[in-house]
Formats: structure tokens, C-alpha cells, sequence
């Protein structure tokens, strides 16, 4: 498996030289040998990467070398590299940090190397190295950076992951009114009717026993001002479609009517409704 790695990248400058003492000084590629898909959660929080344990060489020597590998999907650019068998939050707190203090030019990539070969394996021997080479104040506020950045990452992420959990509830809600709808429908021929559906309106209030002629209603009042009505006793015995409407209040919703084949517009012309549904216009295209 081929994988890009761009020289100004985390993954080059801080990744390889700290951990295999080594970095590019060109974009390059690399072929990871036996790559095997890690499924490890932390690592798969954003759709957009994905990670493969591997073994691999570099031009340093003909040792092989393992660990995990962090790639962008569109075109497998590395991200970061780990080291086998290592926590991947302690790894990446020991990531940020370094990039930090490189970016901030207080040591450059052949520093890191230098860590490499000093065999610097956790953040404790880490901080005591970093703090004798450019003091324990800039390793600290390096440290609270790196803590912030993988809080607002992980935040951002977690809200990622919620979108895409009600984006998904959504799209169930439609097709279970599609579902609904389908099932009226079938119900309407059934009887000779069709089911007509009004364009989506947002519903402001659904008011109960509203006297309409001799008949008591339940009452739909939507965003226009429109006003529609169905005869309970008739049609809603149970109250089970007025405890529908109830539940979409505020909400864009499409009304139905059934008209006789033979009679359009008999009863939904006249401000009648037989059933509401979580609907757009747009569910239909």
C-alpha cells in the first residue's frame, strides 16, 4: 500500500523524527508493507481518515520498522504516524506538543531527531528534556495548547457525530410518513378516494371539540393562518390522529384530504383535513 508524505507536514516533522528519527526533505512515498485496518474508535472519530497498522522501511537503514499509520481516505496522505502498541491519547498529546514548540521555532525538526536517539518514550521524560533545552514556561504553555486543541478537535468532532445521529433520525422520521402516508393511501382507494396533500405549512396549534357547522373538530391553525378541520367522531373516534398533530406542532408538516376519484376538491377545497405528516415538499421530488 502506497502513502504520501508531504515534507512540511505533522506527519514528516514531528511524527517521523521523533518517533523513527528520521524525516523527508521532499514529498515522498512510502509502501507500507502488510497493512492490516485498525478499527479502534479514537482513531475513527471523523469519516474523513482512516488508520492502517504496518510495516515499513526508510532510507536510514534496512531495519523494518512497525506502527500505525493515520491517512487522509481521499488520497491516503499521512496524518500522523504512532507507535505500535502506544495510547493513542498519550501519543497525540506528545504529538501537539512537539509541533507546537517547532512551529513556535523554538527547535527544528533535526531537535526532534536528536529526541528520537535520546529514546524520549512518555511526556514526563519529554517535559524534563524539552525544559532543560528552552525552559519549563514555553514546555507549559506548549503542553496547555496542545490540551486545548485536542479538547476543541474532540468537541468538534463529538458535534460532528451528533449531526450526522439526528441527520440520520430524520431521514428514518421521513421514511416511516412515507411509510405512513403509502399505507393511507392504499386505505383511500380502498374506498374509492384519493388522498390529497396540501403543500407543507408549519403548524402553530391544534385546538380540540372546536364546533364547525353541527359536528365537533379538531382544529389545525397553520403558519398562513389557515385554518383546517376533521370530524373526530367520524374520523378520529380515538383521537389518534389529533395526538399526531399534537406531536408536530411547530413543525413543517403536509395535511391530507380524501376527495372522492370522481369529485376533486370536495372536501379538501372546503378546509377539511383526514391526516397530518413530519413532511416536506421537498420528500416528494
Amino acid at each position: 500500500m502506497k502513502v504520501f508524505i508531504k515534507s512540511d507536514a505533522h506527519a514528516n516533522l514531528d511524527s517521523l523524527s521523533f518517533r523513527y528519527g528520521f524525516y523527508f526533505v521532499e514529498d515522498t512515498y512510502i509502501n507500507l508493507i502488510n497493512p492490516t485496518e485498525v478499527t479502534d474508535k479514537k482513531i475513527h472519530e471523523s469519516h474523513k481518515r482512516y488508520a492502517f497498522r504496518a510495516t515499513f522501511n526508510l532510507p536510514n537503514g534496512n531495519k523494518n520498522l512497525q506502527g500505525i499509520f493515520i491517512l487522509l481516505r481521499k488520497d491516503n496522505t499521512v496524518i500522523t504516524i504512532i507507535r505500535e502498541g502506544k495510547a493513542f491519547n498519550a501519543e497525540e498529546k506528545l504529538s501537539e506538543t512537539i509541533k507546537k514548540i517547532r512551529e513556535d521555532g523554538d527547535i527544528t525538526p533535526d531537535d526532534i531527531v536528536e529526541m528520537n536517539k535520546q529514546n524520549l518514550k512518555d511526556s514526563a521524560q519529554l517535559t524534563t528534556y524539552l525544559g532543560n533545552l528552552i525552559g519549563n514556561k514555553k514546555v507549559k504553555l506548549a503542553q496547555d495548547a496542545a490540551d486545548q486543541k485536542i479538547n476543541r478537535l474532540a468537541e468538534a468532532l463529538k458535534n460532528t457525530a451528533d449531526r450526522a445521529k439526528r441527520a440520520e433520525l430524520e431521514l428514518q422520521t421521513v421514511k416511516d410518513e412515507l411509510d405512513r402516508y403509502r399505507n393511507i393511501e392504499l386505505e383511500a382507494e380502498k374506498e374509492g378516494d384519493t388522498q390529497v396533500l396540501a403543500k407543507a405549512k408549519v403548524l402553530l396549534e391544534v385546538n380540540e371539540s372546536v364546533i364547525r357547522g353541527p359536528s365537533s373538530c379538531t382544529e389545525l391553525v397553520m403558519d398562513d393562518n389557515t385554518r383546517l378541520y376533521m370530524k373526530t367522531s367520524t374520523f378520529d373516534p380515538h383521537l389518534t390522529i389529533t395526538a399526531i398533530a399534537k406531536s408536530l406542532v411547530g413543525k413543517k408538516v403536509k395535511t391530507s384530504c380524501w376527495d372522492p376519484l370522481n369529485e376533486p376538491g370536495k372536501w379538501s377545497n372546503r378546509g377539511y383535513f383526514r391526516n397530518v405528516y413530519e413532511l416536506n415538499d421537498e420528500d416528494f421530488d
